[in-house]
């Protein structure tokens, strides 16, 4: 019996919201045609609020006035109106736009009908009044209500509002055939098909992003991936209008790649006494929260760096280091810059700066180390590798490539001073 109740209910109060509309002198067919919008009923006293999409109703000619169509009206849980045809509808004309009015209400008659939360009553009327109906813009609104008095003592009172707009008229064809995906990227490439020769509009989100493109493709960016998006291509017709719009809409958003990228511009500052050195470094672009792998000669000496400044404060004197920072990444690390530099000291701190000597030097066959309280000489290449350890004071180079060597000489106390040595071939 409810889908009795709202059958009736609505049926009635949407025919006479349209039975008084007076004719007027502005151009009423412009005004004439489908308004499709949004129908909504409610009830204060039931504690209903529901709305309902997607409704059409036709305000046409017809003699001697206008009339009112509306399709059959959906409003889920099997309930809906039957298609209706409203005749002796006029016009009138008021500001901008046309007014639509009744007087008096209109009493529909239901013998039987079951009320959510009050049961079946019988025997009542319905009072169905036009509270406002208005027509500007090429869009439709009504509000209408449907009042009774249950059992002569409780007021129910139903309320239907709708709103619909008039599709503006298309001179030409629309494109067919819209689609759109999303590029590894993020940016959305929409396709779509249409005679060739045409120009065509592309708007996002209803904002006109793209006019008087000249191809059936087009690549769009510069938007948040992360929400829904509905793009809307339509013709430029030759006599300067629009065909009708044709929409895609990307709902499940995209996942830009995470990215990659190296620092840059990587500095060393070195202070003695004891040696350390500062590295700074630009960090890697657009990656505003990325870590950094430091590397010293080819070492990780520091992993997981934050922000953009490592101390390194285990290096010695006359040995050359060669930094490197690298990107740490999700599939690995971006190589980034890297500076080559070493620590020299001013050996003042004992005797053995006075009494070392290292001969011949430049050399191709052995150097002989003279020192007080000599105890063992390191050799290191010009990358800072260690050669060879040795605790005799005369130092095989035959088999040493050609170039410099750092000779590292330390006394017994743990002193040490470094020489650089030339081997030749």
């Amino acid at each position: 019996m409810r889908k009795f109740l709202l059958c009736m209910l609505i049926a009635g109060l949407t025919m006479p919201a349209m039975t008084s509309l007076m004719a007027q002198t502005r151009d009423i067919p412009s005004i004439l045609g489908e308004y499709t919008g949004v129908l909504q009923v409610s009830s204060n006293d039931l504690g209903m609020s529901e709305t309902f999409y997607d409704i059409t109703m036709e305000l046409k000619e017809s003699a001697p006035n206008y009339a009112i169509k509306s399709e059959e009206i959906d409003l889920g849980d099997g309930i809906y109106v039957p298609e209706f045809e409203l005749d002796d509808v006029n016009i009138t004309e008021s500001g901008n736009g046309y007014q639509l009015t009744r007087i008096g209400a209109l009493t529909v008659h239901i013998d039987e009908i079951d009320v959510p939360g009050l049961g079946t009553i019988t025997d009542i009327d319905v009072d169905i009044t036009l509270e406002n109906g208005y027509v500007e813009d090429n869009v439709l609104t009504l509000n209408l209500q449907a009042a009774t008095m249950v059992w002569d003592i409780f007021p129910l009172t139903i309320y239907i509002d709708f709103e619909g707009g008039l599709p503006t008229s298309f001179d030409c064809d629309p494109v067919t055939n819209l689609t759109a995906v999303y590029t590894e990227e993020c940016a959305a490439v929409l396709t779509w098909e249409a005679p060739s020769g045409n120009l065509f509009n592309i708007f996002r989100d209803d904002i006109l992003i793209k006019e008087n493109h000249d191809q059936t493709s087009y690549t769009d960016s510069g938007f948040n991936p992360d929400e829904a998006h509905t793009w809307t291509v339509t013709i430029v017709c030759d006599g300067g209008g629009e065909s009708a719009p044709e929409n895609v809409t990307l709902s499940d958003g995209c996942t830009p790649p995470i990215p990659c990228n190296p620092a840059t511009y990587l500095t060393v500052e070195i202070t003695t006494d004891p040696c350390s050195a500062l590295l700074t470094w630009n960090a890697a672009p657009d990656m505003p929260d990325a870590k950094y792998n430091v590397y010293r000669n080819g070492e990780l000496i520091k992993s997981d760096v934050e922000g953009t400044q490592y101390v390194d404060d285990d290096i010695e004197a006359y040995v050359e280091y060669m930094w490197i920072v690298k990107t740490i990444c999700i599939d690995g690390e971006a190589s980034g810059p890297n500076w080559t530099g070493s620590c020299y000291v001013e050996q003042n701190i004992n005797e053995l700066v006075n009494t070392i000597s290292i001969y011949p030097n430049p050399s191709n066959t052995s150097v002989t180390i003279t020192a007080d309280n000599f105890a063992k000489v390191e050799v290191y290449n010009t990358v800072g590798q260690l050669v060879e350890t040795k605790t005799d004071n005369v130092v095989d180079v035959s088999s040493y490539n050609t170039g410099v060597y750092l000779f590292k000489v330390y006394d017994a106390g743990g002193n040490s001073v470094a020489k650089r040595v030339m081997v030749t071939k």
